[in-house]
């Protein structure tokens, strides 16, 4: 209920601030489809602008922290009033329906009105013509138009009033005025109680008889005729407040518009006014700060003293069956902690070479870890951290020359007080891990880069046209003249295709150079794909047991290489597609030079036919002649 009312006065707050900018900047200025405009966009501004939010955050020092707690337990009944309690009375509930009867009421008059507006529909003589629909009545009514519907008593007026009256209200159809009429009018009904939107609705009203004016003394160029048609209109008086009426009880205001000079366009900077009016709207209503805490780091926190125990099963190479048993029976009698110690292998030296061990404790926690080999055992140490109450389990394996542990956490609560969680790290500097293969360098392409681009075709001359008339023996001795000039050209032009195609040759050579260093670096691939092959094979017996039962918990290092060889595999792809895109480019590129040269010198060739043939024939007809 608060939010609706809330937003109901933000919304007639921002009608207030338009009415105010239209009132004091905008209604004297006679931009009237620009100020319908700005009309509108107030009333969409208003129902839609308290919608929006924006939140800004503050980050505060946290409250000192205190670990001294005081709680105090009482009964209920305590605090229970033995009399009883009378329910206040509602006036926000009560003020909220007496104005939704209001509203309801001016809902009703609405719906009054549009019955009268049908009822006068169906009895008149209804004429179709472009998509209005002309509606004849001889009631006392004055012209009227709604939607597509034009109401008009012809008895009432001149043939020439009636055609001003018929283009005044063809506008208002036209323009869809009775949308904003309706617009206006559900305003009024929703905010009744605020007088703004009465004096809004009216500057509606006003600017659409303002732009149905304008238009129609425009059209008509007769303005002196069309006010004396405005103050016959004045005697009638019964009207639908829902319809675009052609007289409205402002028939000065009307006439003033109508001989006001227009506007500067300079004025229309007062439009923007509107833009400064949301910004502060939105700073002082609709922007929410919100505190935030800031985290305590972990220098911040209040000391507090912590009771932490550690306990650790060690087992290595020389450990004896006894010795286990009796480290696991005291994790059981004094931790409630399970832990089985099986399939113990030794060797001729009596050492230990493989083993399994599980565990589980009281609460449902759980973990495994096998260790199998030929080798003996590293130092393997099962570990319990309980501090607090918090207990945090798993497996060591210690390096013989005591460097970094590989770690098997299987419990922790202190990450995760309800769920088991395992990780595992491995050794850098273990010294029986293999060391994975590199793979081989691709070939630079900076050599291709830098070759000279090949050559161009050398620019052949043209030959010279045969004149049209052969008889002509000027025009003859200058084309005989032409032509000696044209082969003596093509004479010079032959050392110039010959060392063309020389070029062409020495770049093809320096294009093959690369294809040894590409060999050669698809053979380095192929031994690299296979010493992968080996490692991995190698990195399957180092870790099986974390294979075979740890697969779905644990993130074996093998899958780590095999997912970077996959990686190093298509980036070598990738590099090897480059090439050979190159190569194709390259291909092409020769390719389309070649038929460039043999089809220039096919054209050439060719040319040098016609014009032989063509002396030959010339010959032959000055022969004749």
């Amino acid at each position: 209920m608060e939010n609706l009312m809330l937003y109901i006065l933000k919304v007639n707050g921002l009608l207030f601030v338009f009415y105010l900018a239209y009132y004091f900047l905008l209604r004297k200025e006679t931009f009237f489809q620009s100020n319908r405009s700005f009309l509108l966009l107030g009333i969409a501004t208003s129902f839609v602008l308290p919608l929006l939010s924006f939140t800004t955050i503050i980050w505060v020092d946290p409250e000192p922290f205190t670990n001294s707690y005081s709680y105090n337990t009482f009964p209920l009944s305590n605090f229970q009033d033995k009399t009883e309690v009378t329910t206040p009375f509602n006036w926000n509930k009560f003020v909220m329906s007496c104005y939704v009867m209001v509203s309801v009421f001016f809902l009703s008059k609405l719906a009054i009105e549009l019955f009268s507006f049908f009822r006068i529909i169906r009895k008149g003589n209804k004429i179709k013509s472009e998509k209005i629909v002309l509606v004849e009545t001889n009631e006392s009514q004055n012209p009227f138009s709604f939607f597509n519907y034009l109401v008009i008593n012809k008895n009432h007026f001149t043939p020439e009033e009636l055609e001003l009256i018929l283009i005044h209200e063809k506008i208002h159809i036209q323009q869809k005025h009775s949308l904003d009429v309706l617009i206006s009018k559900i305003l009024c009904l929703l905010f009744w109680a605020n007088p703004i939107i009465w004096l809004y609705r009216k500057a509606i009203l006003e600017n659409l008889e303002f732009i149905a004016d304008k238009q129609t003394s425009a059209v008509t160029n007769k303005t002196y005729e069309y006010q004396k048609t405005l103050l016959k209109a004045v005697i009638c008086s019964n009207q639908l407040s829902i319809t675009n009426q052609f007289y409205q009880s402002l028939i000065k205001k009307r006439i003033v518009m109508l001989n006001t000079n227009p506007s500067s366009k300079k004025q229309l900077w007062k439009y923007s006014i509107a833009l400064p009016l949301i910004v502060g709207f939105i700073f002082c209503f609709q922007i929410e700060t919100i505190a935030q805490v800031k985290e305590q780091q972990k220098q911040s926190k209040p000391e507090v003293v912590q009771s932490q125990e550690k306990v650790e099963l060690r087992i290595d190479k020389n450990s004896s069956d006894e010795e286990i048993k009796k480290q696991t029976v005291f994790l059981q009698e004094k931790y409630d902690i399970t832990v089985k110690v099986s399939k113990i292998k030794r060797n001729t030296a009596h050492e230990i070479v493989a083993l399994k061990i599980d565990y589980k404790d009281g609460k449902g926690n759980s973990g495994s870890s096998h260790v199998t080999g030929d080798e003996p055992i590293k130092p393997f140490i099962f570990f319990l951290n309980n501090t607090n109450g918090k207990r945090n389990m798993g497996f060591q394996t210690l390096s013989n020359t005591g460097k970094k542990p590989e770690v098997y956490v299987y419990h922790n609560d202190e990450d995760n007080d309800d769920e088991d969680v395992m990780a595992y790290s491995f050794s850098d500097s273990d010294e029986d891990m293999p060391a994975p293969p590199m793979p081989p360098a691709p070939p630079s392409f900076k050599g291709i880069k830098a070759l000279p681009a090949p050559p161009s075709p050398p620019n052949f001359p043209k030959a010279p046209a045969v004149p049209s008339n052969l008889n002509n023996e000027k025009d003859m001795k200058k084309f005989e003249e032409k032509m000696a000039a044209f082969e003596m050209s093509m004479q010079k032009m032959q050392p110039q295709m010959e060392q063309f195609e020389k070029e062409m040759e020495k770049y093809e050579m320096q294009m093959e150079g690369f294809e040894p260093d590409m060999k050669a670096f698809e053979k380095e691939m192929e031994k690299f794909e296979k010493e992968m092959e080996v490692y991995q094979e190698k990195m399957m017996k180092k870790h099986q047991y974390a294979y075979e039962e740890k697969i779905e918990k644990m993130q074996d290092r093998e899958a780590f290489m095999k997912e970077r060889k996959e990686h190093q595999e298509e980036m070598m792809k990738a590099h090897k597609e480059v090439m050979e895109a190159h190569k194709m480019e390259m291909k092409a590129r020769k390719e389309a030079l070649k038929k460039q040269l043999e089809a220039e010198k096919k054209r050439m060739k060719a040319e040098m036919e016609r014009e032989k043939a063509e002396q030959k024939r010339r010959a032959e007809t000055l022969k004749k002649i």
